[in-house]
C-alpha cells in the first residue's frame, strides 16, 4: 500500500533535510522510493518481468511491464525469450547501481536501488528460404548468406533419386523425392542404400552422393542420386 499524506501518494521523502529511501515505522518498512521502469525496445524478442517481493513499499508482486512503478528494495527477475523463428536472445539492462547498461544473464535477479532500464535483441533464426538445386555432376560447395563455421544448423529440402529395377530381365526406372524436414546436421537423406550425404564445410554446404545397387522384395535394384533441393536453412540453439 503507497504511503499517501491527503490521498496524495508520497514518492520521495526527506527527514531534516535529506532523502529517505525507506521509512520504518514500529519496525515496519512501511515506504519505498519510487523509480521508474522502461523499455528501450524488444527486437524478435520478448522480455519478463517478474516482481517476487517489495518489502518497503508492499507493491503487488507478479509481471510487470516497462511503465510500472518500482521502488526501493523490490526483487525484480528479468528474462528474455526468442520469438518465433529467431534464435540468440540477448538482454541488456540498466538497474540504476551506478555500473550502466550491461549484458545480463537471460534468467536476471537484482533488487532495485534506481531507476531501471532494459532492452533486448534476438537475430532470424532462418538463414535462406528459397530453392538452391544441387545437381548431380560434382555438387560444389554452396555459400549461405550469414552463415559460420560455429553455427550449429538444420536443413529442410528434398533428396532426388533415380531407381533402376530389374524384375526377371524387364528393366524400368522411377524417380523418388524424399523429404528432409529441419534436419540438423550433419544428416543424410536415403532411399534404401542410396543416400544424398549434406554437410557443412567451414561457411558452406557440402553434398556427397553415394549409388547403392543390391535387391529388395527379389528385384534387383540400382539407385542413384540425382539432386538435392534445398528449401529452408536455419540455426538451431
Amino acid at each position: 500500500m503507497p504511503l499517501r499524506v491527503d490521498n496524495t501518494e508520497i514518492t520521495q521523502l526527506f527527514v531534516d533535510g535529506r532523502e529517505c529511501k525507506v521509512l520504518v515505522v514500529n519496525g515496519v518498512p512501511c515506504f519505498g522510493k519510487k523509480y521508474t521502469l522502461s523499455s528501450g525496445g524488444t527486437v524478435n524478442s520478448t522480455v519478463t518481468i517478474n516482481r517476487t517481493s517489495s518489502p518497503n513499499q508492499h507493491a503487488p508482486t507478479g509481471n510487470i511491464a516497462s511503465g510500472a512503478a518500482i521502488y526501493e528494495g523490490d526483487v525484480l527477475e528479468m528474462s528474455v525469450t526468442s520469438n518465433t523463428d529467431c534464435v540468440y536472445a540477448e538482454l541488456y539492462a540498466n538497474i540504476g547501481d551506478g555500473g550502466g547498461e550491461r549484458k545480463r544473464a537471460s534468467d536476471f535477479t537484482f533488487t532495485v536501488c534506481g531507476d531501471v532500464s532494459f532492452r533486448s535483441t534476438a537475430r532470424s533464426a532462418i538463414l535462406f528460404e528459397g530453392e538452391k538445386v544441387f545437381g548431380y555432376i560434382a555438387p560444389s560447395p554452396v555459400s549461405i548468406p550469414g552463415m559460420t563455421a560455429d553455427m550449429k544448423l538444420a536443413i529442410t529440402g528434398k533428396g532426388l533419386f533415380n531407381e533402376m529395377i530389374n524384375t526377371e530381365g524387364n528393366v524400368s526406372n522411377r524417380r523418388v523425392t524424399i523429404d528432409a524436414v529441419k534436419a540438423e546436421l550433419p544428416t543424410d537423406i536415403w532411399d534404401n542404400g542410396a543416400s544424398v550425404e549434406i554437410t557443412r564445410n567451414g561457411d558452406k554446404l557440402q553434398v556427397k552422393y553415394n549409388i547403392w545397387q543390391g535387391a529388395v522384395k527379389g528385384k534387383s535394384m540400382l539407385i542413384m542420386p540425382c539432386g538435392l533441393i534445398i528449401t529452408q536453412v536455419r540455426i538451431v540453439e
